[in-house]
C-alpha cells in the first residue's frame, strides 16, 4: 500500500486497511477509487491503484469493474488501450433525465447525455427500492443516442408481437 498517498489525500486506503474484512477491504476500495474518480475525473485502472493505494492491479479492477456494472462510474474500451473509468455524469451535461416506477419495488432511472467526450447518450440504470424507500442500483445499460430509434422500433416490434401472442412459459410464445 502506498501509505504516502493514503495519508495526503482523501481518496486513500486508511492504515486499517488490511485488518478489515474481504467484504470491508472491497467497500472501502470502491469508496476510496469513487472519491478519486469524483476529484480527478477519467482515469485508467493502474493510475487509480497508485493513487489510492490499492495492493494490485486485479482487486482495483474488480472494485472499479463493480462500480461500473451498478452505473456507478462509466467504462470505456478503446480496441488494445487500458480502459478509461470515467465518473457518473462528471464530464457530461444532463439533457433530460425520468424515473420509470414498475411494481412496488424496482425503479428505471433514464438520463441523457452530452459528454464532451464520448458523444450524445443515454443510460437506463435499474434500482430496487426497499419498502423504507432506500434505493440500490442493480446494473444498468448504456446506449449511443444515435442509435435509439433502432432501440425504440425494436422495443415497438416486440410491443405489438406481444399484443398478438400470449406468453406460456419462460418465454414461449402462443399465436
Amino acid at each position: 500500500m502506498n501509505k504516502g498517498n493514503a495519508t495526503d489525500n482523501q481518496w486513500g486506503l486508511p492504515e486499517k486497511y488490511y485488518d478489515m474484512t474481504n467484504e470491508e477491504q472491497a467497500k472501502t476500495l470502491r469508496a476510496c477509487a469513487l472519491r478519486f474518480l469524483k476529484q480527478n475525473g477519467p482515469s485508467t485502472a493502474s493510475q487509480i491503484q497508485r493513487a489510492v493505494g490499492a495492493p494490485n492491479n486485479k482487486t482495483i479492477r474488480k472494485a472499479l469493474d463493480y462500480l461500473a456494472f451498478t452505473s456507478t462510474i462509466y467504462k470505456e474500451s478503446w480496441g488494445g488501450r487500458e480502459a478509461i473509468y470515467f465518473p457518473n455524469g462528471r464530464l457530461a451535461h444532463a439533457l433530460a433525465q425520468g424515473i420509470v416506477k414498475c411494481g412496488s419495488y424496482k425503479e428505471y432511472g433514464i438520463r441523457t447525455y452530452i459528454d464532451r467526450l464520448t458523444g450524445k447518450h443515454m443510460t437506463i440504470t435499474e434500482y430496487s427500492v426497499s419498502p423504507s424507500g432506500r434505493r440500490e442500483a442493480k446494473g444498468g445499460i448504456r446506449i449511443d443516442l444515435v442509435d435509439l430509434e433502432k432501440v425504440i422500433n425494436e422495443l415497438n416490434r416486440i410491443k405489438e408481437e406481444l399484443s398478438k401472442s400470449n406468453i406460456l412459459d419462460r418465454g414461449i410464445i402462443s399465436r
